[in-house]
């Protein structure tokens, strides 16, 4: 079953986050350093300016996506300083290939579309869930987002 995630679900929600980080390499992705924060965040963004929807297999969370806004300056590509992104896409390994992942994007799509003013979205995508992404639409960027930590912190 397709539905938007609850403040109770956020438990669940830290652990798909769990698998997904370690299905992408991250080392400390099995730590519990960041869970907590991550669960911080949730609480107080979940129904403000984030949405995740999860599929629910009998009460057991398989899949989930996470939407938010955030601001930037306006651009050629949106005039509204208002934009998406889109994140944490992740189905438990025993029920990938059934389309949860797909269902869960499209409906975080309606809710930016519908429930908000944003008027592009963004995500980051793994090789794996890349051709997913095209298939909807998306369209691969030619500039690679890059980061730097700061090391003060």
């Amino acid at each position: 079953m397709l539905r938007r995630a609850t403040v109770e679900d956020i438990p669940e929600l830290v652990e798909l986050q769990a698998l997904l980080f370690a299905d992408m390499g991250h080392d400390n992705a099995s730590t519990t350093s960041w869970r907590n924060p991550a669960a911080d965040w949730l609480r107080d963004h979940l129904g403000v300016d984030a949405c995740v929807y999860v599929v629910d297999d009998a009460g057991t969370l398989v899949a989930c996506a996470l939407g938010y806004l955030h601001t930037a300056p306006p651009s050629p590509s949106s005039m509204t300083d208002l934009r998406g992104h889109i994140s944490n896409v992740v189905t438990i390994e025993s029920h990938r290939r059934r389309g949860h992942a797909r269902r869960c994007v499209d409906a975080l799509m309606e809710w930016f579309t519908q429930e908000t003013s944003a008027e592009v979205v963004d995500l980051s995508a793994s090789p794996d869930g890349q051709p997913l992404y095209e298939s909807m639409g998306w369209q691969v960027r030619d500039d690679p987002t890059m980061r730097r930590s700061i090391s003060s912190r």
